[in-house]
């Protein structure tokens, strides 16, 4: 894969490439993770995956009074793992030390947007991410992680890739002037003032 344009994150012996870009739902999300073999065995890495997640998360709290009640509800939207690597099963190329591992996902076509809400009480999510786990076994071992979150928008409809079609070859229509006038003040006890706006 070309890593043009791609940001790279590293973790030990494990780096994930991938494009920082924006994702559109249906799209294929393409990376590569490298791994350098000799310093993943003295790691005491066992395998490198990549795993791809989209996830909704709800939170609201209610109550009244001494007495509160969490409601948490989370629906796993995707969930896709891949073994890119294990111990003495690939080794890169004579000379070089870093084996390159590319991987891809489908974002399915109907997948919701990317989404954040905070409020008093309440909480929602729909987030997206790619994440690579370089796996230590053993008393007192961290696992390598490196995890990235995905910004996803809903795919364009037939309609709206047409309007834009259009809109690309000039407006060829009657042109209307609109006119908005507002009465506003600074703060609450300010003077007022006129606001005009033609287009």
């Amino acid at each position: 894969m070309s890593l043009r344009g791609t940001s790279s994150f590293t973790d030990g012996p494990v780096t994930l490439h991938l494009p920082d870009i924006t994702r559109v739902a249906g799209e294929t999300i393409s990376g590569q993770v490298d791994v350098n073999v000799a310093q993943a065995q003295e790691d005491n890495m066992e395998d490198v995956t990549v795993k791809f997640k989209g996830n909704i998360h709800c939170r609201i709290t209610t109550g009244s009074g001494q007495t509160t009640t969490h409601h948490d509800e989370r629906i796993i939207l995707y969930n896709d793992k891949r073994t890119l690597w294990q111990r003495g099963s690939a080794f890169p190329p004579p000379g070089s030390h870093i084996l390159s591992c590319p991987f891809h996902f489908t974002l399915p076509a109907d997948s919701p947007p990317s989404f954040h809400c905070e409020g008093y009480h309440r909480h929602a999510t729909i987030t997206y991410s790619v994440e690579v786990v370089g796996h230590r076994p053993g008393l007192f071992r961290m696992n390598r992680n490196i995890r990235r979150p995905l910004s996803v928008v809903p795919a364009a409809s037939p309609a709206q890739l047409l309007a834009t079609e259009s809109l690309r070859q000039g407006w060829t229509g009657k042109h209307t002037d609109w006119t908005a006038e507002k009465k506003m003040r600074q703060g609450i006890w300010g003077e007022y003032s006129h606001a005009r706006v033609k287009i």
